[in-house]
């Protein structure tokens, strides 16, 4: 058993349904139309990995990693970051990271207000993959670099 965290990245097609995804989105909102809009304040921390990330560690997990260990112990593998962010600090990154990449830096709306919900650490524990001997191979900045040009090069308004 395995559970992933929060993905994005580049689809296989623009087509493809995957704009629902929070970062995807905010990257195609950051090319269409200039901004970063937030339907909450922001605060909710949430563990964010690359699809290109996913795809590698489900590869080594199925194909690479030697049966006997995955029945050691059977509780599930958590597939994620060992940082987590909140989601306006990862908005916060896309702006920065289109300003860098395409060269504008889109606005950030922030529209919810601020929750009265006490702010939670997320613990996403991933040192299970990581002892079975799973290396990072990609990283955030990485993605998010090539999910910016993608939505530039599909969804830019010429």
């Amino acid at each position: 058993v395995v559970r992933i965290s929060n993905g994005f990245g580049v689809p296989i097609s623009k087509d493809v349904n995957c704009w629902m995804l929070l970062v995807n989105d905010l990257c195609r909102q950051a090319v269409e139309q200039k901004k970063l809009v937030l339907n909450s304040d922001g605060l909710q921390i949430r563990n964010f990995i690359s699809i290109s990330e996913i795809c590698n560690a489900l590869d080594f997990i199925l194909f690479q990693l030697p049966s006997n260990q995955l029945a050691v112990n059977k509780s599930p593998i958590n597939i994620g970051r060992k940082d987590s962010l909140s989601v306006l600090n990862m908005a916060k990154l896309i702006q920065s990271r289109c300003k860098a990449i395409i060269g504008h830096t889109p606005d950030l709306l922030v529209k919810g207000k601020n929750s009265k919900e006490k702010i939670l650490h997320l613990d996403f524990k991933t040192n299970k993959l990581e002892n079975l001997g799973y290396s990072y191979k990609h990283t955030i900045i990485e993605e998010l670099d090539n999910l910016l040009i993608y939505c530039s090069n599909n969804f830019s308004k010429k």
